[in-house]
């Protein structure tokens, strides 16, 4: 059959480069056109097609011809030379790929298939014609004896060896190839051929093992199978494994040999066996099979004795992740649309992206803690904004806080066992699991799990290790992204344990891979103690990250200068600890991190500094330090060939990637981004709160002297007269002002009326959910202006946080505002509606607020109160209030849908037929919240046009094209038909005319309620509106949305905010001004719920406790603030306002540590 191969490939070859030029000069003679037919052809009419068939056509398949012939000849010269096929890409790679099959099946004939020969030195040099022959097959690595005569050791060669395999198996080294490459040369094999290409050996070849070592494990001179073939189980996950490369190079099939199919599943018994060559014996790295196909990558580790590293580490590659045993088939498939998007436009990635999110995050919170009431954090320029867009799709935090975590996780374990870390080089992630490679053989404890019986390649299943706050520094922190590869997992390598990284290609695409690797390691979490030093690359990154991980330098002696000296501080410490690697030092000693230093060099250095560089950054041991150069002048083993934008090759192993880069253009908005988030807060011109005095509030209480000292203070008996330590009731507002009114509170009512008229919204609030808070001790504002929230539909009964709520009815006001009934004849409580958890920022699962719930203490003081609600309104100024409120909110409501955003993102009464999977016929959360998202978009921004849309939701794509259109129109239909129509049959998503996308000027958001209450000024709006706003406040807006659904938000967001926190603010002070205890901690609990960043805020509840004489509060408040400030920074102490705020407190006798 081999035979037959090869001769139907040289025939092929024969026509197509003898038989395709004859036959055009036969048929089309000279295709070139004479001056005259060429100036006919352009100024006449080709009559029957004479120059089209004479001219053009020949002309195309000329070209055709020769850059087939082109690309043959490329292949036999590098064969001939034995040198690395250099890859043409582009309009080439199919030509290329031809002829390299070609050439592989010719080659074949009378020999068998090829062996490949590789060296340590060419694991990337074979020809792409070899590596073409090698695609499809499997790799076997069972050996058999060949005759030989008696004394004589000899071997037969089987499918997929190399001579450095053979030597290392029966020799014991890998490195004694060459001898028996050299005997082969002169001993004619059955077939009459010899050895002529050490690249190339033949099945069926019989090779003269010399006098020797024999290989590990042997011990007499019949060499034994290495291995057992696995005997795999396979199943039908098509859906999951990852696709193959179509073209491996001839380095893809050297030693050692590791699977690429990752649909088995491992043996079980293969997490618990250690590994038998971890200790005494070099490292076994002959065949690691996993079921499936065996893709193989670079020749092993050395043995130990050897001097100096191995060229290239030991340790199966597999071309695609192993795959988690056991995956859910009956997981909701996302529509082709859903797909996450891998890179931004300009390529960067999901780990980069994460990282510049999380500064930006963090300092924009920075920014609103500083920020005083009527001022505004500053937003980027819409440009930027639209990368951030795109970078908020793009991210995955998720997964970069487990990659994190699992380092950590990994050095304490290694620590408290007294292991050695493992010898982590690569890292490929993905949702499902990570799989680390190593160098060499280890043992990790569960729940990771051996992928091969060596134990080099570990997975760990995502979700595997929870989240532990006391863990240790990250002993990876070079590690960085190249690429995502085919099955669209992010491979990261250790830059530090490779020493070196050449970046060969295009000069502009080289520099924006290492401008990306430049931002990556300046952001994420890992990366913390390492030393980034740029000569020549992203100029201005290290004055924008500004936390002293960045370094630009460009006198290159100089920058080895100092790397010389921390070579040495290196050495030194190694040898204090008696530590032989890195290592072993970071897994001994916790409290040094030893961070490495990573060098990129966007200049080229000259000869005598890149030695200098290759000898610090290949020490042995590693000294921490690792340079990535363009154009590879350090001559890297490991090198990332960039074919062109959008696909490269990671050598020695052969990997395909989509490599991750940052453009020009998206490094200067980066740069924008990160300054912008480091502006202070601008003022935005409106109406300023009075800034509230916490001796006036307090002056009507009894003045408490301040204990001195604080041990004595928590050990000396309690005095309840004089501290008590429990909330006291509140005295109504009435009862304390029955002979005497304050004329604040008769001023307010004087102008409820005309202030309400000039805020009543238009259209329908939302109604809310309410959230947890642990707050027992604290009283709780009366809620009886709070609409209540409708009955969640079937998405409750599916497991699933319902997108869409309907309205089964409308409240009227005396469902909206229920009184209490008398004691004798008491009606049966409603059944509490579900709550639903949320969580702001980080370290805020305190002022997760239960912002609308009534205490029991308050029920029982209204219950006292047998008053008509007329009565009310004139003796209860504050009760007055809520009814206002009440009523504004009850003027608001419609039948249209309403969008809730003020909290989880929510449907409300909608007339519709939510999205359903056609697979299984059920309700599409993930869809039915991606249509809300929209209607979201649009209820905000009426009149949008088709591009605006589709870069609020596909940001990363083109807006052009059948595609982006389809995308579009299967989203506005499925949310069309969501809304539903109105009860006179309009649309409330009409279709898209010349006024763009908008919804019906019915549905609005509670946003927009909201914005009509409160107006263009806090400060100018009535009190009745101000708690009208706080009751729809929910949580933190757009919470636990789908960045991908709500990536448009964030300017959004940081108004909403801003607009609420400050009407808050107002809120409060107007209430503490006139003895109104409820509002004030509904606006206090809203403020800090929204934005617990704020201090002010803080400053507010602090003061609102104190002027009820809630001790324990406001000890347990400040305490929380204490612990929230710390999860920014250790010891970051409060504002001078909250310092001196607490001071005031102690001052007036409240326990404060």
């Amino acid at each position: 059959m081999r035979t037959l191969k090869g001769l139907a490939a040289l025939l092929a070859l024969t026509a197509l480069v003898v038989g395709i030029p004859a036959a055009l000069i036969l048929l089309a003679g000279n295709p070139i056109p004479s001056t005259a037919e060429l100036q006919q052809a352009l100024t006449g009419i080709d009559f029957g097609g004479t120059f089209l068939m004479g001219t053009v056509l020949p002309l195309i398949a000329w070209g055709f011809w020769a850059s087939f012939v082109y690309s043959l000849v490329v292949e036999v010269i590098s064969l001939i030379r034995r040198v690395e096929t250099p890859n043409l890409g582009g309009a080439l790679r199919p030509q290329q790929a031809l002829a390299g099959a070609l050439i592989a099946a010719v080659l074949a004939l009378g020999g068998g298939s090829p062996a490949f020969a590789l060296t340590p030195q060419d694991t990337a040099s074979a020809p792409a014609a070899v590596a073409m022959a090698q695609e499809g097959q499997t790799t076997q690595d069972t050996t058999q004896d060949a005759p030989a005569a008696a004394g004589e050791r000899t071997y037969t060669v089987q499918e997929g060896d190399t001579l450095w395999g053979i030597a290392r198996d029966e020799l014991g080294q890998g490195s004694r190839w060459g001898e028996l490459a050299e005997q082969m040369r002169y001993t004619p094999q059955a077939d009459g051929q010899t050895l002529t290409d050490p690249d190339l050996i033949m099945t069926g070849w019989t090779v003269e093992l010399p006098d020797g070592p024999t290989g590990a494990g042997s011990t007499s001179a019949t060499p034994a199978p290495s291995q057992q073939d696995p005997a795999p189980a396979q199943a039908d996950t098509d859906a999951q494994a990852a696709p193959a490369p179509a073209a491996p190079s001839a380095s893809a099939s050297a030693e050692p040999s590791a699977p690429a199919d990752d649909s088995a599943t491992p043996a079980p018994e293969a997490a618990a066996a250690p590994s038998a060559a971890s200790d005494s014996t070099p490292a076994q790295d002959a065949q690691h099979p996993l079921p499936g196909e065996a893709v193989s990558a670079a020749p092993s580790m050395a043995p130990a004795e050897q001097e100096g590293p191995s060229a290239v580490p030991g340790g199966a590659f597999t071309q695609t992740a192993p795959a988690p045993a056991d995956l859910s088939s009956h997981q909701e498939q996302a529509a082709p649309e859903e797909v996450p998007a891998w890179a931004t436009i300009g390529g960067i990635g999901a780990f980069a992206a994460a990282g510049l999110l999380g500064i930006v995050g963090l300092r924009r919170q920075l920014q609103r803690r500083r920020r005083q009431p009527g001022q505004s954090v500053p937003m980027p320029e819409e440009q930027t904004a639209q990368l951030e867009t795109q970078l908020r799709v793009v991210a995955e935090p998720e997964q970069a806080e487990e990659l994190d975590v699992v380092q950590r996780w990994l050095a304490r374990w290694a620590h408290e066992n007294g292991q050695d870390l493992p010898e982590l080089f690569l890292v490929r992630v993905s949702p499902e699991q990570i799989a680390l490679y190593l160098m060499a053989p280890a043992q990790l404890p569960e729940p990771f799990v051996a992928e091969t019986d060596d134990g080099v390649v570990w997975t760990l299943a995502s979700g595997s290790i929870d989240i532990d706050p006391d863990l240790p520094a990250a002993p990876y922190p070079s590690l960085v992204t190249v690429g995502q590869d085919d099955t669209r997992s992010q491979v990261l390598l250790d830059l530090e344990r490779l020493g070196t990284l050449g970046i060969d290609g295009d000069p502009q695409l080289t520099t924006q891979v290492l401008d990306a690797m430049a931002v990556e390691l300046a952001t994420s979490s890992w990366s913390e103690n390492v030393t980034i030093t740029l000569v020549g690359v992203a100029d201005g990154l290290a004055k924008v990250v500004s936390d002293g991980r960045v370094r630009q330098i460009d006198d290159l002696d100089q920058l080895i200068g100092q790397l010389d000296g921390k070579a040495k501080d290196i050495r030194r410490a190694l040898d204090e600890q008696d530590a032989a690697t890195l290592d072993q030092a970071r897994a001994a000693n916790q409290e040094e991190a030893f961070g490495p230093e990573i060098v990129l060099l966007g200049l080229e250095p000259t000869p005598a500094q890149a030695r200098r560089l290759t000898d610090l950054a290949g020490a042995i041991p590693r000294l921490g330090i690792a340079a990535v150069t363009t154009a590879n002048p350090l001559a890297s083993d490991w090198i990332l060939n960039l074919e062109d934008e959008n696909h490269a090759d990671l050598l020695p192993v052969n990997q395909h990637l989509r490599p991750q880069k940052i453009t020009p253009e998206e490094g200067e908005r980066i740069k924008e981004l990160l300054a912008t988030a480091l502006e202070d807060p601008r003022s935005t011109g409106r109406g300023t709160t009075a800034t509230i005095d916490i001796n006036t509030v307090l002056d009507e209480r009894p003045h408490l002297s301040a204990v001195a000292d604080l041990e004595e203070m928590l050990h000396e008996e309690e005095n309840t007269q004089d501290l008590p330590l429990t909330p006291e009731p509140a005295v109504p507002a009435a009862e304390t002002a029955e002979d005497e009114t304050d004329p604040a509170e008769e001023n307010e009512e004087d102008v409820l009326a005309a202030q309400a008229a000039r805020h009543t919204p238009t259209s329908a609030p939302a109604p809310h959910d309410t959230l947890d808070e642990d707050e027992e001790s604290q009283d709780q504002a009366a809620a009886a202006a709070v609409p209540t929230e409708p009955e969640d539909i079937t998405p409750e009964t599916q497991d699933q946080t319902p997108a869409v709520v309907a309205v089964t009815e409308t409240a009227g006001p005396a469902e909206t505002a229920p009184e209490p009934e008398p004691e004798p004849e008491p009606e049966p409580e409603p059944e509490p509606e579900p709550e639903t958890a949320a969580t702001a920022e980080p370290a805020q699962q305190e002022v997760a607020t239960d912002l609308h719930d009534t205490s029991p203490a308050e029920d029982e003081e209204e219950d006292e109160k047998d008053a008509a609600p007329e009565q009310l309104g004139s003796t209860d100024p504050q009760k007055q209030i809520d009814l206002d409120a009440a009523h504004l909110l009850e003027q608001a409501t419609t039948q249209a849908p309403m969008i809730l955003m003020l909290g989880e993102l929510k449907l409300v009464g909608a007339q519709g037929q939510a999205p359903v999977t056609a697979a299984t016929g059920e309700v599409s959360a993930t869809q039915t919240a991606r249509c809300v998202a929209l209607a979201a978009y649009l209820a905000l921004h009426p009149g949008a046009s088709a591009e605006a849309v589709h870069a609020a939701f596909w940001p990363t794509q083109r807006s052009d094209g059948k595609s982006a259109s389809s995308n579009r129109n299967k989203l506005t239909g499925q949310t069309r038909r969501l809304l539903g129509q109105a009860a006179d049959g309009t649309p409330y998503l009409p279709a898209v005319g010349s006024e763009g996308y908008r919804v019906h000027e019915d549905v609005l958001t509670d946003w927009q309620v909201v914005q009509s209450l409160i107006g263009d000024d806090p400060v100018k709006a009535s009190t009745p509106a101000l708690v009208a706003a706080m009751r729809l406040v929910r949580g933190v807006p757009f919470e636990h949305a789908k960045a991908s659904n709500v990536a448009w938000t964030e300017t959004l967001v940081q108004e909403m905010v801003q607009t609420i926190c400050d009407a808050a603010h107002e809120l409060v002070a107007r209430s503490l001004a006139v003895g109104h205890r409820e509002h004030a901690q509904l606006a206090a609990r809203v403020g800090r719920a929204i934005d617990p960043a704020n201090e002010a805020a803080w400053r507010d509840a602090l003061v609102t406790e104190a002027a009820s004489g809630n001790h324990t509060e406001v000890t347990r408040l400040i305490e929380k603030l204490y612990s929230y400030l710390e999860s920014f920074e250790e010891d970051l102490e409060p504002e001078v306002e909250t310092t001196a705020l607490i001071e005031e407190l102690r001052a007036h006798g409240y326990r404060v540590a």
